[in-house]
């Protein structure tokens, strides 16, 4: 029994112009009547499914269909191991984005119950890829190439300031902006660095919160942030990393995080 393009497109549900464009790429295509016409058969039925398999699994057109006219052995394996590799990288990136949605659920708790709430924790390091100082973007020319690769990976990689701490209490003060990732994604991501990318060494770090739209992110704006330092005898001892999580919340402004590595006055002296 034979069909014609159209009710063989309803049959296994593919359009007709993507019939024609596959078969122009290499799959096996329909016989042809006296008049022209394509007239499909149960085999044709066959190789379109094994055909839209092969392309969901990864393989490219052009693979997929040279999966029904004889394909090289090396020339599958190859193919194999990229789909492989391509599917790993998939799931984690979405890891990552499940990472930053429980993240920013976190943020958004915190917000809402406790605003002014300091944390104290062990984080692990971050590295940052400095685009611009203040409002100079010139820097961002010297690491378009690193740039471009990072933003590949947003959310992994988040837009940040570097607030350093020998400049915390200038004014006007003096802020590095760029992108910052976590030292383990930049690894898992091979994404690379230059002479503008510097690590971030958190460990023992306080997290707070910021909802200025100024961009004012020094301690002393932050009431609950001064007497956790206080009563806890801390002090900064690194740079201060700010990611933006580049939402305006409602009645709040811009919202974000800031993490800052401590030391006790004891292990200070």
């Amino acid at each position: 029994m034979s069909y014609k393009i159209r009710e063989f497109s309803r049959i296994i549900g593919v359009e007709a112009h993507n019939l024609r464009y596959y078969e122009e790429r290499g799959l096996p295509g329909a016989a042809r009547g006296e008049n022209g016409y394509r007239n499909y058969s149960v085999e044709n039925a066959y190789d379109t499914n094994v055909f839209l398999t092969m392309q969901s699994m990864g393989f490219t057109v052009k693979e997929a269909a040279s999966m029904l006219s004889g394909v090289d052995l090396s020339e599958l394996l190859s193919g194999l191991e990229r789909n492989n590799q391509e599917m790993r990288q998939t799931i984690r990136l979405l890891e990552e984005k499940i990472r930053w949605n429980e993240q920013y659920e976190e943020i958004c708790r915190i917000l809402t119950e406790e605003p002014g709430l300091v944390l104290e924790k062990e984080l692990e390091d971050y590295w940052f890829l400095q685009a611009s100082v203040n409002e100079d973007v010139s820097l961002a020319m010297e690491s378009a190439k690193e740039i471009e690769e990072w933003v590949k990976y947003l959310p992994v990689v988040q837009c940040a300031c570097l607030a350093p701490l020998e400049h915390l209490h200038a004014y006007p003060p003096l802020y590095l902006l760029g992108y910052a990732v976590l030292d383990s994604r930049l690894k898992l991501f091979s994404l690379p660095v230059n002479q503008k990318t510097r690590r971030c060494s958190l460990g023992r770090s306080l997290i707070w919160f910021s909802l200025d739209e100024t961009d004012e992110f020094r301690p002393e704006k932050h009431p609950q942030l001064s007497e956790y330092m206080e009563t806890h005898h801390l002090r900064f001892s690194g740079d201060i990393l700010i990611l933006y999580s580049m939402v305006s919340f409602r009645g709040l402004g811009f919202g974000h995080v800031c993490l800052a590595p401590v030391s006790s006055d004891a292990e200070t002296v």
